[in-house]
């Protein structure tokens, strides 16, 4: 049996057209989007992050322009306290080579690779392979 070839109309009005999208509908100008931008002073980190979260407070609220200090305040302190975490079970698992510490760690990843996730981090886009 042959392969279903669609006829040409459907093909033409499946393709895209100079300034539009595939479904025919007209694109935004570039420009007309107004982004936030980062936040203009770091907000005051929690004072229960160690040295690791409160790096991480400090680089993120600088450089990622789509994080809002009002609504991901309590997102991006969860994160941090998951880095700080992390890195002591990180230690500890290290130190003592128990698997159980090593299933921690693992965990915490778990954790911290969905929580960054919310914020909008896309970590299998960079890691993945090209």
């Amino acid at each position: 049996m042959p392969a279903y070839v669609a006829p040409l109309e459907l093909i033409h009005r499946r393709a895209r057209a100079p300034g539009r999208d595939y479904g025919g509908r007209k694109l935004l100008e570039p420009g007309s989007l107004r982004l936030r931008r980062a936040a203009e002073e770091v907000p005051e980190a929690p004072a229960d992050l160690g040295a690791t979260g409160h790096a991480f407070w400090e680089r993120i609220w600088s450089s990622c322009d789509w994080i809002s200090p009002v609504a991901d305040y309590e997102a991006v302190a969860e994160a941090a306290r998951l880095m700080d975490d992390q890195e002591i079970a990180r230690c500890r698992a290290i130190r003592t080579a128990d698997p159980r510490d090593l299933r921690v760690v693992i965990t915490l990843s778990w954790a911290l690779s969905s929580s960054l996730a919310s914020l909008g981090f896309d970590l299998e886009a960079i890691l993945k392979p090209e």
